[in-house]
């Protein structure tokens, strides 16, 4: 009994040692004290390719509440870079205060662009997001290492 408990221990040992660096999720955190709602751009889950830096059609996000993380892309491949296989290498992370859908129905958020942040963020940008992990995590309101990342509006310095 103690043998077979040891192997289980070791093998799952190697199986997150094997996992470490290879995440096929991305989080986002938000560090603010309103719920927010990240919705996702371009990449597998809407038709729209980046330099397109309209809001989707439909919205298809989560909403993050106050100084909490979530899991925003989860994908069935090993690595979060399978979200771009379906063309370009950046995508568009909107980011919109919660309350605006208790005033706005999607259209008239998509039409009068009522958001907060977007970053329009590489495979690169991505990468350098990335935690212990290697799951990228993407920070409203945006982090200092975040600075020299494409946004709008553009980052301003507390």
């Amino acid at each position: 009994m103690k043998k077979l408990l040891l192997l289980f221990f070791i093998t799952l040992i190697i199986c997150v040692a094997c996992n470490t660096n290879e995440s096929s999720l991305v989080c986002g955190e938000n560090k603010s004290n309103i719920s927010l709602y990240f919705q996702l751009g371009s990449g597998l889950v809407c038709n729209n390719i980046y330099p397109d830096t309209l809001l989707p059609n439909k919205p298809y996000g989560h909403v993050i509440n106050p100084f909490e993380q979530i899991v925003i892309i989860n994908m069935d491949a090993n690595k979060w870079q399978a979200y771009f296989k379906g063309g370009g290498d950046t995508t568009c992370i909107f980011i919109i205060e919660r309350d605006t859908f208790s005033k706005y129905d999607w259209k008239d958020v998509r039409e009068n662009y009522r958001i907060l942040k977007r970053y329009d963020l590489s495979i690169e940008d991505l990468t350098l997001l990335e935690d212990s992990r290697g799951t990228p995590v993407i920070v409203y309101p945006p982090s200092e290492k975040m600075k020299d990342m494409k946004m709008y509006p553009p980052y301003e310095q507390k």
